[in-house]
C-alpha cells in the first residue's frame, strides 16, 4: 500500500507539524552550483550527455547539491536529449537518484523544509488575481493569506475574498514527483525502477514522521537524544531514517560510460540495454 505524500501546501502542513517549515536550510543546502554546458561548442554537442554525466561524477553529494542544482542539470540533460535516446533516460534515472540522496541527506540531518521542498512542495505556483492583472508566483514559504492580505479590505474575509478572486496555476511541480512521473512514463525504463523511486520517496516522507513523532526539531536534538540513548534505541532510529547510499547513482554513471563506447549495459534500469555506436544519439 502506498504512503500518501501530500501534494499542495495545506496538505502537507496538515502532514508535518509548523516548525518544519521555520527550520532554515543549512549551508549545505544553500550552497549548490552548476557549471551549465553550452551547445555553441560543436565537440560539447556531440558528447553533452557524456560531459554532463562527467560533472556528476563530481559532485560532492550533498554539500555540491540543492534542489537549483538539481533542476539546472535536469534542464541540461532535456537540451541534450538526442530524441530521448537511451542515454537520455539513464541519465533522467540518475538524477531521479540524486535527489532522492539529496532528500534524504536533508530528512536525516533534520533539515525537514529542503526535504519537503523536493518531495512535495510546488517549486512554482502562479497566483492569478482576477481583473487581468499579471500573475504573482507564490511564496514558497509563505501562508497565501499571508502574502495576499495586503490586497483585501480591511471589512473583508480572506476565505471569501479569495473564492471570488483568486485562482492559482501550479507551473513547476515539486521535484521528486516530477522526476518519478518522467520515469513511470518513460517508454525505455523498466517500471521495477519506477517503483523504487516511488518506495524511496515514501521511506523520505516516512523518516520525516517519524522525527516529528519522536519531536526532533533539528540536527541538534536528535544528536543529543541518540548520545543519551541505548544501543537498542539508536539502532531502531536508524532503522527508521533514510540512510541512503550513493550506489547506484555510481553505477548509472558507469554505465552511461559504456554506452558512450558503444557497449551494452545491464538492463535492471532499461528494457533496452544494447545500442549501437558512440551515446546512441544522446547529443
Amino acid at each position: 500500500m502506498n504512503v500518501h505524500i501530500p501534494t499542495d501546501e495545506n496538505q502537507w502542513r496538515e502532514y508535518v507539524p509548523e516548525f518544519f517549515f521555520k527550520n532554515e536550510a543549512s549551508d549545505a543546502a544553500k550552497q549548490g552550483q552548476w557549471p551549465r554546458i553550452h551547445e555553441s561548442v560543436s565537440e560539447v554537442r556531440r558528447n553533452s550527455l557524456y560531459l554532463l554525466n562527467r560533472r556528476m561524477d563530481g559532485l560532492r553529494i550533498p554539500y555540491d547539491v540543492n534542489e537549483a542544482t538539481i533542476r539546472l542539470i535536469l534542464a541540461d540533460a532535456d537540451r541534450f536529449q538526442g530524441q530521448g535516446s537511451p542515454v537520455y533516460w539513464l541519465t533522467v534515472a540518475r538524477i531521479a537518484e540524486l535527489a532522492l540522496i539529496v532528500a534524504g541527506e536533508y530528512a536525516d540531518g533534520c533539515e525537514f523544509r529542503a526535504a519537503g521542498d523536493l518531495l512535495v512542495n510546488p517549486g512554482k505556483i502562479y497566483i492569478h488575481l482576477k481583473g487581468g492583472r499579471e500573475p504573482i508566483i507564490k511564496n514558497r514559504h509563505q501562508k497565501l493569506s499571508e502574502q495576499l492580505n495586503s490586497l483585501v479590505p480591511p471589512e473583508g474575509n480572506f476565505i471569501e475574498w479569495f473564492k471570488k478572486n483568486v485562482s492559482l496555476e501550479m507551473a513547476e511541480k515539486a521535484l521528486i514527483p516530477e522526476l518519478c512521473d518522467r520515469v513511470e512514463h518513460s517508454p525505455m525504463i523498466h517500471s521495477d525502477f519506477a517503483n523504487r523511486l516511488r518506495r524511496r520517496a515514501e521511506k523520505i516522507a516516512d523518516a520525516i514522521g517519524f522525527l516529528s513523532a519522536w519531536q526532533i526539531e533539528d540536527a541538534g536534538q536528535l544528536h543529543a537524544k541518540l548520545r543519551k540513548a541505548s544501543d537498542r534505541t539508536r539502532d531502531w532510529v536508524k532503522s527508521n531514517l533514510c540512510g541512503f547510499d550513493q550506489g547506484l547513482f555510481n553505477r548509472i554513471g558507469r554505465d552511461i560510460r559504456k554506452l558512450a563506447k558503444g557497449f551494452g549495459c545491464p538492463g535492471d534500469i532499461l528494457m533496452s540495454a544494447t545500442v549501437a555506436g558512440p551515446l546512441a544519439g544522446g547529443g
